[in-house]
């Protein structure tokens, strides 16, 4: 396979699809990519249309956890949410609170990548900064609502408020992060975390509440090309 490939002078993706599919089938795909597929998204894209008419945004929100990747992001744009070509959804991406903004309050920078089953919550802006990785099972909570509970009134007030994802930061699985939060540029975040306060540039913070543990060496980070930027959250650099 790989002497058809070099034959053909196809690029790494294409070699890689050769010796997945054969010549035959990299070749039977490409043309179901370049036809096909924008055809059936502009279905999917209809479907969930229709979708919002008949049951409102919540069934759409429903509908997308169960797209495959290559649908969710022509589906989130067709409700609003600004999302670069190249990010990359994992399986079961659940959004909330909805009713007021669809999905207008996100947006997802270049080449960000998300793991499985990530729940962003919109009540207020949620913003994913450029090549920034979101882990498994990971939330984004832009408000607490203590709903009927006597605790509400006095104690624990609705509170609302933007979780803004630097650039090339990178949030382990099983972390929170809530109301309020801007994770700066580069920085990590340690698996099972809850991050609760802002998270400065070129650091690791790990913990509930997530604390700064030590800062990152910026010499081995290449620097970022920002002609090239798509979205760099407010406040993270």
């Amino acid at each position: 396979m790989h002497g058809i490939a070099e034959k053909f002078r196809l690029d790494e993706e294409g070699r890689r699809s050769v010796e997945r599919r054969g010549l035959v089938g990299h070749y039977v795909a490409g043309v179901y990519r370049t036809i096909a597929r924008p055809v059936a998204t502009r279905q999917i894209v209809l479907r969930a249309k229709l979708l919002a008419f008949l049951w409102g945004i919540d069934e759409v929100a429903n509908f997308v956890e169960r797209l495959p990747e290559r649908y969710i992001n022509p589906v989130l744009r067709a409700f609003g949410a600004t999302v670069a070509d190249s990010a990359v959804w994992g399986d079961g991406l659940r959004l909330a609170t909805i009713h007021k903004s669809w999905f207008s309050n996100m947006q997802v920078g270049h080449m960000m990548f998300s793991g499985r089953r990530v729940l962003v919550d919109l009540s207020d802006e949620v913003t994913f900064g450029d090549y920034c990785t979101l882990g498994n099972d990971t939330s984004y909570v832009s408000h607490t609502d203590f709903a009927h509970s006597p605790l509400k009134d006095e104690l624990f007030p609705v509170t609302v408020g933007p979780v803004r994802i630097g650039r090339g930061a990178f949030i382990g699985s099983n972390t929170m992060v809530t109301s309020g939060v801007t994770i700066g540029e580069c920085a990590v975040i340690g698996g099972n975390s809850v991050v609760m306060k802002d998270i400065p540039p070129y650091c690791f913070a790990a913990g509930t509440p997530a604390k700064v543990i030590r800062e990152l060496d910026r010499s081995k980070i290449p620097p970022f090309d920002d002609e090239q930027a798509f979205i760099i959250p407010e406040g993270t650099r």
